[in-house]
């Protein structure tokens, strides 16, 4: 398989996973999702209902001076105390979340400048990140994780620069959509093999948003070098799999549980939860016929946090299989996807490491 079908496919899975789950994000009951779409859950890219129960879209007193201001402008009366509302109230079938929109402005301000054949301009992407908040009508998502919430806590104080506005310290998996990137960027410039620096790559863009100095970069280690493994093509995806579970668990009964292949978990964001979640739907579902929608939907029909485990399990179905078997078995979820410079964008990336 070329390099450049792996790259398309992982990139583009990222952005398909989370288009399938978001009308289901945080659903706690598997009955609501069958009440809301069928007996079979979701099946294809769908919007959002209006109202979600259990939806605990209602602003805090620390954020009562941004939402509706400073960010998120024509989504306030989404926060009605009382409302309801879907996380994502209003989005398009097809359409992307914030997390994965904030991982194309990565994708942008990624280069091969460093010596290590990649890096993160921190500046630019810091600069485009802002502008994607402070801009109405820049996107149409409703929600905006607690870490972006602090991040412009700090920012309208206008007393520090802008890479010392991310100061949450919360280990969600969120986080975790910008790793795909730098794994990408990795893979592109110089090859599979990981090296120690990578660690620091990894923290310092996690770094960028937040102030998670142990647990996410520990996280977002595993899951890059999971990445690599996958696009290197040397294994499997199941053994790739499996040889992260044992990083993190040593002891082998993480492994173990894998490869039973239990019920499919239902889990919250914190990482610790749902990593390992994401690495079950990758081993349970991701080999055989159209494994990548298999997996994606097998995952989004889970529940809870569905979105960014989605989206990460979508780069790793889709660096294993690649672009044109994804286009070819699945053309409705290429085609879908609402944003059309995507590709666009997923092209101007190769080309600037110089992958055909």
């Amino acid at each position: 398989m070329m390099k450049a079908d792996k790259l398309r496919g992982c990139l583009t899975g990222l952005f398909i996973g989370d288009a399938l789950a978001m009308p289901i994000h945080w659903y706690y009951d598997v009955m609501n999702i069958k009440n809301d779409f069928g007996e079979g859950g979701i099946t294809k890219y769908e919007s959002p209902k209006e109202k979600v129960v259990g939806s605990y879209m209602n602003i805090s007193d620390a954020d009562r001076d941004l939402i509706g201001k400073v960010m998120l402008h024509d989504k306030l009366p989404c926060y009605e105390k009382g409302r309801g509302a879907h996380y994502h109230h209003g989005m398009k079938p097809g359409e992307n979340t914030l997390d994965t929109i904030i991982a194309r402005l990565l994708l942008e301000s990624t280069n091969t400048d460093s010596a290590e054949g990649y890096g993160v301009d921190g500046e630019e992407f810091l600069n485009k990140y802002i502008t994607l908040f402070t801009t109405p009508g820049a996107h149409n998502d409703s929600y905006a994780a607690g870490a972006h919430r602090a991040f412009f806590r700090n920012w309208v104080k206008k007393d520090r620069p802008n890479s010392e506005c991310g100061d949450s310290t919360d280990t969600m998996i969120d986080a975790l959509a910008n790793i795909v990137v730098l794994a990408a960027a990795r893979y592109a410039s110089t090859g599979h093999k990981a090296k120690e620096s990578d660690a620091s790559v990894v923290a310092s863009t996690i770094g960028l948003l937040r102030n998670s100095p142990d647990v996410l970069p520990k996280y977002g280690c595993l899951f890059f070098d999971l990445l690599l493994r996958v696009l290197s093509g040397e294994v499997s995806l199941r053994a790739a799999v499996l040889e992260s579970a044992d990083k993190l668990d040593p002891s082998g009964e993480l492994s173990s549980t894998i490869k039973s292949t239990p019920a499919d978990p239902m889990v919250p964001c914190p990482i610790e939860k749902s990593y390992p979640a994401l690495l079950h739907f990758a081993y349970k579902y991701g080999e055989g016929t159209n494994s990548f929608r298999t997996a994606l939907l097998a995952s989004a029909n889970a529940g809870g946090e569905n979105v960014n485990r989605g989206s990460c399990l979508g780069a790793l179905l889709g660096a294993s299989v690649g672009f044109d078997a994804i286009s070819k078995e699945n053309p409705d979820l290429v085609g879908g996807l609402v944003d059309v410079n995507i590709a666009k964008e997923t092209d101007g990336f190769l080309k600037r490491f110089g992958v055909e």
